[in-house]
């Protein structure tokens, strides 16, 4: 389960998702709570939303870029996920785009997804942002999961080939 918290004048994304045998990263389910103007995100709705979330699948992670909401962290742990705080990078969103563009990421058609991800810009070749009148926050945890899952399969292969991938890529 990957999240991208916010408060006020922002949006809050959610996306759960999972490694499959074919070694495609598939998000299942992908969501955005949007508060109303000059209002702040309701903990308790997104709350909600993921205990039942919690309580059907097997959530084994909890990552998310910045400490807000605390109440969902704790919530997710006492439900047995571990809590991974990573803040995105340049590399997280090219193995995102590299995935998209090979078929190893697979993700839920979203009219507001494919928005964020078509308006991503690469700021000064260090960070991927939106313009200013845009958002990524479910881009975010689109980002999220992936990289997280490219991560740990790029360490798995430093630990037993001792060969560092390098990576170069235009968005």
């Amino acid at each position: 389960m990957c999240v991208d918290p916010s408060i006020k004048h922002d949006a809050f994304g959610l996306s759960i998702g999972y490694l499959s045998t074919n070694n495609e990263a598939k998000i299942v389910g992908s969501t955005v709570f949007i508060s109303a103007k000059n209002d702040e995100i309701n903990t308790q709705d997104i709350m909600e939303t993921i205990k039942p979330i919690l309580e059907a699948f097997p959530i084994k992670y909890y990552i998310y870029d910045v400490y807000l909401h605390t109440e969902l962290r704790d919530m997710v742990i006492h439900y047995g996920a571990v809590p991974i705080l990573h803040q995105l990078n340049v590399n997280d969103w090219i193995f995102t785009r590299n995935d998209l563009y090979d078929n190893r990421l697979i993700i839920p058609f979203s009219d507001y997804l494919y928005k964020e991800l078509r308006q991503l810009l690469v700021i000064r070749s260090k960070k991927v942002d939106h313009p200013p009148s845009g958002s990524k926050d479910q881009a975010d945890t689109i980002c999220q999961m992936d990289s997280f899952i490219r991560r740990l399969e790029e360490e798995g292969k430093l630990i037993s080939d001792a060969v560092p991938s390098h990576f170069v890529a235009q968005f």
